[in-house]
């Protein structure tokens, strides 16, 4: 097997049996050694192993990061707090900073909590959402990425 799944090939016996979802299930730890698509999955360096805290390192990782947050813990958020799942042309749009307004005062921005923690494709990047009290300064490709247009 091949490190990726391509268009084509048979899924049955690309994909395991059992999903692995690290950070979702105990024997799959966000710190764990993964090989193939789920290697990098997380950022496990020195500053995540002394905040407890993994980025995503890789796009759709985003509910794993979100879950290790503080806003996920206590309740307080939800994915759709920020994101509108039907949200599409002629459809409102939600601002996710709008939801950072109801608790916290004009420093707790989007760029400087939820700074991109990798890029994955072509103008593709990912944007943690740990919301850290102590954030990385953003990744690779963090100066190119602008404000976030999570629905264009």
């Amino acid at each position: 097997m091949g490190d990726s799944y391509r268009s084509g090939d048979d899924w049955t016996k690309w994909y395991p049996a059992q999903v692995s979802i690290p950070g979702v299930q105990a024997d799959k730890p966000f710190n764990g050694e993964y090989k193939g698509d789920l290697k990098g999955m997380f950022i496990v360096d020195d500053f995540a192993r002394a905040n407890n805290i993994y980025e995503e390192g890789k796009h759709h990782q985003q509910y794993q990061g979100f879950i290790q947050s503080k806003h996920y813990k206590s309740g307080q958020l939800s994915c759709i707090t920020c994101h509108s799942p039907h949200a599409g042309k002629g459809k409102l749009k939600k601002v996710a900073a709008d939801a950072c307004k109801k608790c916290h005062d004009a420093s707790y921005t989007v760029q400087k909590y939820m700074p991109n923690t990798g890029k994955t494709a072509e103008n593709l990047f990912v944007r943690t959402h740990t919301f850290g009290k102590n954030p990385r300064q953003g990744g690779k490709g963090a100066a190119d990425m602008g404000l976030p247009n999570y629905y264009e």
